[in-house]
């Protein structure tokens, strides 16, 4: 057996001698510098259609040129579309939208001119191979189910939303959109009207299939955050509520549960809960369902009251203030990693809608929480009696089990380093500690 493999790794040595030896004959010619510019690599955003058929993916060169191919998995025959990027598959797997390009040195070009840069689209039908074209268009969404594109159109500062049937070819134009968004798997599309004056702002339901629009809700206030819980035809959105006695504004949360069939809405406004933490407002940043759809999870923060002017106090000559940032030495964070967080200052709390309840998922206990929308369990971690510790890059802390729906805590970990999820029976986690 050892006579064996010393045979073959003869052989092998023999074998790389002689392929080395013939490439180092070869006349290997040096690449000019003007040549560097064509070497392309895949870009990021490589998909399939839903039904696995197609495949796009989009290369890219160091001139910053950018190319579309859309392959057929079956025949591996592809589609070359030159100045092309972005690409998205249509629900039904029958067409293809992407946004046209400039090329790299028309695109260095404009950029050095500062002049803007034409907004383009184009869809091609990978049945028959037909294309289209659309100008001025910002960005585009197809439907979660069907073949649906909606495509926001923006021109002299007017916001236009086209919904064009791509089987039928007929299209539906809306005016003054400022945000839309299809349910994943279903044909309603929501969209927020947004008007200068804010008389005409609203929330609408449109539906393809039967042409049916309605008006969810309209009052003169900023409405932002339409979405959709996945799978379902449950619509979250946020409405603005002024208030003289802050300087920043909150949001009245409003929820329609089975939007295709016997419609309800739901609303949460934070000035009719007691437990509501004071001086505090809702982040629209973040926001999201439980799985069952009962739950509404979303970031608090402080916000400043405003002060009441002293009409006594004479005015006096505003002095030019340092610009000074103060590091108190008890806190656990230094300042540049208190900006780096986006999260530093918020906490977690809940809209259980079934109850019509207010809790706090994070609290002084339990600053940090790792939500698990898909169990009945999250675990928080209180760091506090480790912070000396973690000031020096050995970050410990008590483990809780936090309850989804209540907020009722208990500590069941004491001193671990790491930790992860909850197993989806609610029955274990997986800890680790002593490292």
């Amino acid at each position: 057996m050892f006579k064996k493999i010393k045979r073959l790794l003869t052989v092998g040595v023999l074998s790389f001698s002689v392929y080395t030896t013939a490439q180092s004959n070869l006349d290997l010619k040096t690449i000019p510098q003007d040549g560097y510019g064509q070497w392309e690599r895949i870009n990021w955003g490589t998909s399939f259609s839903n039904n696995g058929s197609w495949l796009q993916y989009e290369t890219v060169t160091n001139d910053k040129d950018k190319t579309l191919f859309i392959t057929n998995t079956k025949t591996k025959q592809s589609k070359k579309i030159v100045n092309a990027s972005s690409a998205r598959f249509s629900a039904d797997n029958n067409w293809v939208a992407y946004a046209k390009v400039l090329s790299g040195k028309e695109s260095k070009k404009n950029k050095k001119a500062k002049k803007k840069t034409p907004k383009k689209m184009g869809v091609l039908n990978l049945v028959t191979n037909d294309s289209l074209e659309f100008l001025d268009v910002v960005n585009y969404k197809f439907s979660g189910a069907g073949a649906y594109l909606a495509m926001k159109r923006q021109k002299k500062g007017v916001h236009t939303l086209i919904v064009k049937n791509l089987k039928t070819g007929i299209e539906t134009t809306f005016g003054n959109i400022k945000e839309y968004t299809w349910q994943d798997k279903g044909t309603l599309l929501a969209m927020y009207i947004s008007t200068t004056d804010k008389v005409g702002n609203a929330i609408q339901l449109y539906n393809p299939l039967t042409g049916v629009l309605k008006v969810l809700d309209q009052k003169n206030e900023v409405y932002s955050g339409l979405k959709w819980r996945k799978k379902s035809d449950d619509l979250l959105v946020l409405r603005s509520k002024t208030t003289k006695a802050y300087k920043e504004n909150s949001f009245d949360l409003f929820l329609w549960k089975n939007l295709s069939s016997k419609m309800s809405m739901k609303t949460f406004d934070q000035s009719t809960f007691s437990n509501f933490p004071k001086d505090t407002k809702i982040n629209k940043s973040g926001i999201s369902f439980s799985d069952t759809g009962d739950l509404v999870y979303f970031n608090i923060d402080y916000r400043a009251p405003k002060k009441k002017k002293d009409e006594t106090k004479k005015k006096e000559p505003k002095e030019e203030s340092a610009d000074v940032e103060i590091w108190n030495s008890s806190d656990v964070n230094i300042i540049p990693a208190q900006k780096k967080n986006k999260r530093y200052g918020l906490k977690l709390a809940a809209w259980n809608v079934t109850k019509h309840s207010f809790f706090k998922v994070e609290n002084e206990l339990t600053e940090r929480v790792r939500l698990q929308t898909n169990t009945e369990f999250s675990i928080g971690q209180d760091q506090t009696p480790y912070e000396f510790e973690g000031m020096f890059g050995r970050p410990s802390s008590d483990l809780y089990i936090v309850n989804n729906r209540n907020g009722d805590r208990k500590k069941v970990i004491e001193k671990s380093n790491r930790f992860w999820s909850i197993s989806p029976n609610n029955n274990y986690f997986v800890y680790l500690n002593n490292d």
